[in-house]
């Protein structure tokens, strides 16, 4: 009808950005994560919203049930930054997060543990590793969730700006770059899968049986790059070779959250757009793929 039900803040303006948000599909509990570009540490923040944090609300009320604020990652980072990065799984039970820094978290979205929420399982999976004495990370800002698994998608390998000490450029891939990750909410890595390209984007069917993941590379050298949509066949039994079913390529490159699949999981929506080519040709067209 267009009513107000809710608004988070209830009285006030949030004192920072949302990085990205994830919702259960009864609805019933919001995911989202929230941090201050450019900002201090939470420590010395006045306000009652913290940077770094994760916060749980109840989607039928707006009410906060909880949150989690995540300690920086020193001595590489004196704060913590998200780049959207979180997931809540269908049946509202688990939420899976990454941070900026390279770490992957699983929360438990129901019970604290002694009194309060702390995360079930984390990890270290594309945290800094020093290569010559030159800190390499790889993204992992990529994230799903479902009933069984939570799933993790890494990128290229970059050097922060402020950790570059004269290198521009990574001296060597992160090792575990390109990949996606699917664990159990238990935190045991069940299986993995190296991607051809930078990842632009996953989408899940609502009963968790296909996930699509878009690869594409549209900056930098995009001479021979690779772009397409990679399926995989989630319940299927086996490791990574098992459960990748095919990919469907393009000619031009996937924008970065162009990429959408049916419920019932029988259709895929991608979009194209061409690439400019060294030579001022054009490689691809704009146009749309419905993949069956």
């Amino acid at each position: 009808t267009g009513r107000l039900k809710w608004k988070w803040p209830s009285d006030q303006t949030l004192p920072m950005g949302i990085s990205g948000f994830d919702y259960s599909h009864d609805g019933q509990t919001v995911a989202l994560l929230a941090y201050k570009s450019g900002g201090s540490p939470h420590r010395s923040e006045p306000t009652r919203f913290k940077s770094g944090t994760l916060y749980v609300i109840n989607g039928e009320t707006g009410a906060n049930r909880w949150e989690y604020t995540c300690e920086p990652l020193k001595p590489y980072f004196e704060a913590v930054t998200f780049w959207r990065g979180v997931g809540v799984s269908p049946n509202g039970k688990f939420i899976n997060l990454t941070t900026e820094d390279g770490r992957v978290f699983i929360f438990n979205a129901m019970n604290p543990t002694g009194g309060r929420m702390e995360p079930l399982w984390q990890t270290n999976l594309t945290t800094p590793l020093e290569v010559s004495g030159i800190p390499i990370l790889a993204t992992a800002g990529t994230v799903a969730a479902t009933n069984e698994f939570a799933l993790f998608v890494t990128g290229d390998t970059f050097i922060p700006y402020h950790l570059q000490r004269g290198a521009q450029q990574p001296p060597s891939a992160h090792p575990n770059g390109m990949t996606l990750f699917a664990y159990a909410w238990s935190g045991e890595k069940v299986w993995q899968w190296e991607l051809e390209n930078m990842p632009q984007g996953t989408r899940v069917d609502a009963a968790g049986r296909y996930a699509a993941v878009s690869v594409s590379k549209y900056s930098g050298n995009i001479e021979g790059q690779l772009h397409g949509v990679s399926v995989f066949d989630l319940p299927a039994k086996g490791g990574g070779l098992a459960k990748y079913l095919y990919t469907y390529r393009t000619e031009g490159q996937l924008p970065y959250g162009t990429i959408d699949i049916s419920a019932d999981g029988q259709f895929i929506a991608a979009i194209e757009t061409p690439i400019a080519m060294p030579d001022e040709t054009q490689r691809g067209k704009n146009r749309v793929h419905i993949i069956q």
